[in-house]
């Protein structure tokens, strides 16, 4: 069970807390999302502009890291940057499921800025990096050819790409479809070429059993919690 951006229904979305929250409740793996700030140190934020949950309109990527300081996620949470974050999850073993978020920008600056800040980084062996961009992934693995992949990608791509072709280029450990693309079928396939199937992001108890029947290896939810009862796994705490 992967717990996307965090325990992120119960707590503000790739936040320490929400990072924590999802240990808690014994998810066996985080999602998270990473890009660049202005001073070039790698941020954990989902949106390209501060708005959603900081009120603060702008791009992330055109603000310092000590102005970010100054901000906070619906209100009250610091906006983390990824050491930090690797920091406080290197303790608790769980899986790093780190989301690349690139533009036309930074698409081969940001994965070649990420190799460089995870040399030598405790947590770097819970890490697996994703992305829905097949080039940032490709930088990845010229760089740091040990570090595993995951593909990411939604029915809203072009059909090749919806379907997940370029993973037979990238040779990723998984693929990451969005949760309406998983069947019987494609299942075959994945299983087929040998990647793991990691899907998002479920949390109904209905969809949370389908995917579940189908085989899925892991699946990516907003409530770990509910997740994990689902299946029958009572919570540590």
């Amino acid at each position: 069970m992967v717990a996307h951006r965090g325990a992120s229904a119960e707590l503000p979305e790739n936040t320490i807390a929400a990072f924590r929250r999802a240990a808690e409740c014994g998810a066996d793996a985080v999602e998270l999302d990473v890009r660049p700030c202005a001073s070039g140190e790698l941020v954990v934020f989902h949106d390209d502009d501060l708005r959603r949950l900081t009120g603060q309109p702008g791009a992330v990527e055109r603000w310092s890291l000590p102005a970010l300081r100054r901000l906070r996620v619906a209100g009250y949470h610091p906006l983390p940057t990824l050491n930090e974050v690797l920091e406080e999850l290197a303790p608790t073993g769980l899986g790093i499921n780190l989301e690349l978020k690139t533009n036309r920008r930074t698409r081969t600056s940001l994965p070649a800025s990420l190799v460089r800040a995870l040399h030598g980084n405790r947590a770097r062996a819970q890490l697996l990096v994703s992305s829905f961009d097949p080039v940032a992934l490709a930088v990845v693995r010229r760089r740091d050819p040990v570090l595993p992949v995951g593909l990411l990608f939604h029915g809203k791509l072009a059909r090749p790409l919806a379907r997940g072709w370029a993973a037979s280029l990238l040779r990723p450990l998984s693929v990451h479809p969005e949760r309406h693309l998983v069947t019987a079928e494609r299942m075959s396939f994945w299983r087929r070429s040998g990647w793991l199937v990691a899907t998002w992001t479920a949390d109904r108890e209905k969809e949370l059993r389908r995917l579940n029947d189908l085989g899925v290896d892991a699946v990516i939810t907003n409530d770990p919690a509910r997740a994990l009862a689902c299946y029958g796994v009572p919570s540590p705490r």
